[in-house]
């Protein structure tokens, strides 16, 4: 009986390990599969929430805007939206390099999991590939380029929820700024997805330029003010 005991034990420690090895990837394939993985804003007062309010718009009890959904950039079409987010981003994009050329920039989604690099061309490269497919039309969501950087963006975004990736503030806004551009081309068939999607870019793009004081006040508003003439 004792016998049957430990062995029965050992199997069940061997099941566990197994499927701890195999959740990560198993939780990418799903990710990638169902379009499912968000990491909301913080709740913080941004650029976006201070500077670009339409008026009249609902605001909460300290006066600022309630969230994204409010900022104007929200009644442009769905091409100025996206080429807005492209640009911010690109404007944004220099917090991202100056961290990546300084390290290797490393997650693990589990603690038996081998760390995983992340290309630090990664954000400039889905940049450049979305701007060139969109040059006249939304990029298909089935774009294979496209799926493919998105893909490559599921694991890193993973571990932030998780805490085992945990850069600095602005790093982590430009990055998931990237992101959300890409999972809103994805999710594309879903407009509420792809509106909110190149909302919640274009406001941590803003949040990214703000806290890292890569532009003043004056100077974001000049590149905002193309778009907001189109209104």
């Amino acid at each position: 009986m004792n016998i049957i005991i430990i062995i029965s034990g050992l199997l069940l420690f061997a099941i566990y390990f197994i499927w701890k090895i195999l959740k990560q990837p198993l939780l990418q394939r799903t990710a990638v599969a169902k379009n499912k993985i968000f990491v909301p804003l913080s709740k913080t007062i941004t650029v976006a929430d201070t500077f670009f309010i339409v008026p009249g718009n609902k605001k909460d009890s300290t006066g600022i805007s309630v969230g994204p959904e409010h900022l104007w950039w929200n009644a442009l079409s769905n091409m100025d939206q996206l080429q807005l987010a492209l640009m911010l981003t690109q404007k944004g994009l220099i917090v991202w390099e100056k961290y990546a050329r300084s390290q290797d920039i490393t997650y693990s989604n589990s603690n038996t999991a081998p760390a995983s690099k992340i290309d630090y061309l990664l954000l400039q490269k889905t940049i450049d590939e979305i701007t060139l497919q969109s040059q006249m039309l939304l990029p298909a969501c089935d774009n294979k380029k496209i799926n493919q950087y998105y893909y490559h963006f599921i694991g890193p975004v993973i571990a932030l929820q998780d805490g085992n990736w945990a850069p600095p503030y602005q790093v982590k806004t430009i990055f998931l700024a990237v992101y959300n551009v890409l999972k809103s081309i994805v999710e594309q068939n879903t407009p509420a997805s792809l509106e909110s999607g190149l909302a919640i870019s274009i406001n941590q793009s803003l949040d990214c330029m703000d806290i890292s004081k890569l532009y003043n006040r004056e100077e974001i508003t000049a590149f905002l003010k193309v778009y907001r003439n189109k209104l």
